[in-house]
């Protein structure tokens, strides 16, 4: 029962994405286009190559940024073949994911702590294993954030798993998303279409359909209801197909010439 509940929510996410996408095209795929082209360029690339192409995509903001932007470039200067070691092992699917995401975690703060980084800002959290991961094998992962995890928990009515355990979780529904598009011929082809030479994967696309819900559009989009909460200036766009006129009410000084 439960398993059918969450296909049945995910499946509405779906309908309500690709209608979001026919109104705002902007928001729903463009503006995310460069997660696609970024992990085209990372495939076959090394290790610390990876995290490189990362850094450069607004201040690494794909992995844990404010500590991945100092963090990870001293890794590099310091000893780039442990870096790359403890990388690898991360990519190493022989492996349980569950020990590799402990291992990471815990290599990456003891080299830290030894290079003179204490405290909890460090980029070896969950988040920025996922963008490693999904750089390497995005067939196997994708991308993850734990803010847009929790309110697509919530929207399912699943409790979020504690620290080191939420990303496996995330997998989960992320593979469910991605089994009900696989077989939307139609849909796959217009996102195709918008992320051109990009290699495609359906996990990556299963991400960005919840990021844009619950992060990027979360103002935008009614998930309970299905409905498009759409800025004034969409609003009017889309009475025009139907009023051809329209009358804006305001005091002066709000934009009702500029609109």
């Amino acid at each position: 029962m439960a398993e059918e509940n969450r296909r049945e929510k995910l499946q509405a996410l779906i309908s309500i994405y690709k209608k979001f996408l026919h109104t705002d095209e902007k928001t729903a795929i463009l503006a995310e286009k460069y997660k696609w082209e970024l992990i085209t360029k990372c495939q076959n690339l090394s290790p610390t190559e990876v995290v490189a192409e990362n850094l450069k995509i607004k201040d690494g903001h794909l992995f844990y940024n404010i500590a991945s932007r100092t963090v990870f470039p001293e890794f590099i200067q310091n000893n780039e073949a442990r870096f790359s070691a403890i990388i690898e092992n991360l990519w190493d699917e022989k492996v349980d994911l569950s020990k590799r995401l402990v291992d990471f975690e815990t290599e990456s703060k003891n080299f830290a702590e030894e290079i003179g980084h204490k405290g909890d800002i460090l980029p070896n959290d969950e988040r920025s294993a996922a963008t490693l991961l999904c750089c390497h094998a995005p067939e196997i992962h994708t991308l993850f954030k734990n803010s847009f995890y929790q309110e697509t928990c919530k929207y399912i009515s699943e409790k979020p798993r504690p620290k080191r355990e939420k990303y496996i979780h995330y997998l989960s529904i992320i593979s469910d998303l991605g089994d009900l598009i696989k077989d939307d011929s139609e849909f796959i082809e217009k996102i195709r279409e918008l992320t051109p030479n990009c290699i495609q994967s359906n996990k990556l696309l299963a991400q960005n359909i919840l990021y844009v819900l619950f992060e990027s559009g979360r103002n935008l989009v009614n998930l309970f209801t299905g409905e498009i909460k759409m800025s004034k200036t969409q609003e009017i766009v889309e009475l025009l197909n139907s009023k051809k006129n329209i009358i804006l009410q305001g005091a002066p000084g709000t934009g009702k010439t500029y609109t």
